[in-house]
């Protein structure tokens, strides 16, 4: 190789190189929310800035990104919801990641929910969003009515797709907002098939999660009557998260296809269980008083 090609290929790659840097440093220089953070972590020499300015680059791209923040959901990312920060031991420069202050809101809003069987955007529904049809206003006067009652449960029934998992979950919602505490939502076939496996498999997290249910203070049994039945389903598990929940009085919401008497019907199995089938619409007729169908209501 020609010796003076390489030497002049080498100087102009320096030189090329020095100009990057010399631009990015400007940027950096120039950005008066980046250089500020800078002197809030101790960055403040220039010949540290210049030397570490790749690394403080990517802090000020990601910067850039999050003040045009098109969202929480609509976060694009690579590290989605994060953003980086820098730590100078007085030596040494490193990039971390750490939480945005929407990830942070959003793990705050997740800590009112011990289980969410529900998509995350489901967290802003509101009562007041929910549309004001004839259909659904027996609804939310049920809401109204089973805020400061003793007989706080509310069943909402209708064809598929009506929205009754959208409705229950601006309910639930709507008590945690104004009576704090906890919430659940459950699938209840899917959770109720959960139960059975730790059955056999593990009795402490049947336990533990039959106590959960039983005590949490907002609880959604959601598609409730899709549930594989048997005597041990009713028994041990349907009826006593049922009974227990009613004698302290807790919120209970449930989404369903079917009525009161269907249910019984169902749960009653054999001639022998139809007391028990019984039991279990009295529960629902006591707290819940009626069935509220929201069949024709608009889809969301």
């Amino acid at each position: 190789m020609d010796f003076k090609l390489f030497l002049s290929k080498t100087i102009k790659d320096n030189a090329n190189i020095k100009k990057m840097i010399d631009e990015m440093f400007n940027e950096i220089k120039n950005d008066q929310e980046l250089m500020h953070y800078l002197d809030k972590v101790g960055i403040t020499n220039q010949e540290i800035i210049k030397n570490n300015v790749a690394t403080i680059m990517l802090v000020k791209d990601d910067l850039d990104y999050c003040r045009k923040c098109p969202g929480f959901y609509a976060c694009n990312k690579n590290h989605h919801h994060y953003v980086f920060t820098l730590n100078y031991d007085g030596k040494n420069i490193r990039k971390n990641l750490m939480p945005c202050e929407l990830k942070l809101k959003d793990e705050k809003i997740n800590e009112a929910y011990l289980i969410r069987d529900f998509p995350d955007l489901w967290r802003e529904n509101t009562v007041n969003k929910l549309d004001k049809s004839k259909v659904r206003l027996p609804l939310i006067k049920r809401y109204k009515d089973a805020l400061n009652s003793e007989r706080n449960w509310i069943y909402i029934t209708g064809s598929h797709r009506a929205g009754k998992s959208y409705a229950a979950v601006a309910i639930l919602n709507g008590f945690i907002k104004l009576h704090k505490g906890k919430g659940a939502f459950i699938n209840y076939p899917e959770r109720v098939r959960e139960l059975q496996d730790y059955t056999y498999s593990n009795k402490d997290d049947f336990a533990n999660l039959i106590k959960l249910y039983s005590t949490v203070d907002y609880l959604v049994i959601d598609n409730f009557g899709n549930e594989y039945k048997s005597e041990y389903v009713r028994d041990a598990i349907t009826l006593a998260i049922l009974n227990e929940r009613a004698r302290r009085g807790l919120v209970t919401i449930f989404t369903s296809e079917f009525d009161f008497d269907d249910i019984s019907y169902m749960y009653s199995l054999n001639a022998a269980g139809k007391a028990r089938g019984r039991q279990l619409k009295n529960l629902l007729e006591r707290y819940a008083i009626e069935p509220i169908d929201i069949s024709t209501a608009a889809i969301y």
